[in-house]
């Protein structure tokens, strides 16, 4: 699952972001060993590294201090009254991203017996709203809660079934970004817009992350 050399050479010469961007990328993979690992344990090996290519845009564009001045000033709102939705963490998920994976985990046994430990099931309801926030700073959360959601799209997709990978991961990617309930036609027309990063908005989310996952496999 780490890169080598050759591959850290090969996404340094992505056109798809800028250096730097790839820089982060790599340096999260490297820097989180456990957490990668566990997300092949969860996954296996091919849908770990859709995994990962999926999250990656997010990851290049993560600033940790700028972050956190955000959650200091948003969290408190959604804390106290469930009310007001921001972007977290290294994969940059919502609370309301957590919520859903959640509450399709507690409906479908076989997710809860695999995820069951994303369910929280103590304390008030401004409580778990807490222990969901602290949950979605640390990397090990986000990278459960990830693969979760990969189980849960790969079960939800089987009809519109893409022919490749990089379909799938561009599929996936879309529903990662924009929403897990957009419709078959909502995806394909996301999939035409330049709207990453929020402010920039100069590339199209499924396409960056296509562009990850042909790195990555050539690890």
């Amino acid at each position: 699952m780490f890169l080598s050399a050759c591959c850290i050479a090969a996404l340094m010469t992505c056109t798809l972001s800028h250096p730097v961007e790839i820089e982060r990328v790599v340096a999260f993979i490297e820097n989180h060993r456990e957490e990668v690992a566990d997300l092949e344990r969860q996954l296996g090996k091919e849908e770990s590294l859709m995994a990962l290519a999926i999250v990656a845009p997010e990851i290049s564009h993560y600033r940790q201090m700028l972050d956190m001045l955000e959650i200091r000033t948003l969290c408190l709102l959604y804390v106290q009254q469930g009310v007001g939705d921001f972007s977290i963490g290294p994969f940059q998920m919502k609370p309301s991203f957590a919520e859903h994976i959640e509450r399709e985990v507690d409906r479908n046994s076989l997710l809860r017996e695999r995820f069951g430990k994303l369910l929280i099931t103590e304390g008030t309801p401004r409580e778990k709203r807490r222990t969901r926030i602290e949950r979605l700073i640390e990397p090990g959360w986000q990278t459960s809660y990830l693969a979760a959601f990969i189980c849960l799209v790969r079960e939800s997709t089987q009809e519109v079934a893409p022919s490749t990978p990089e379909a799938t991961v561009a599929y996936w990617a879309t529903l990662y970004n924009a929403g897990m309930d957009l419709t078959q036609e909502a995806v394909k027309k996301k999939q035409s817009l330049k709207e990453f990063p929020r402010m920039d908005r100069k590339y199209n989310y499924a396409e960056l992350a296509v562009g990850y996952y042909k790195f990555l496999i050539k690890r």
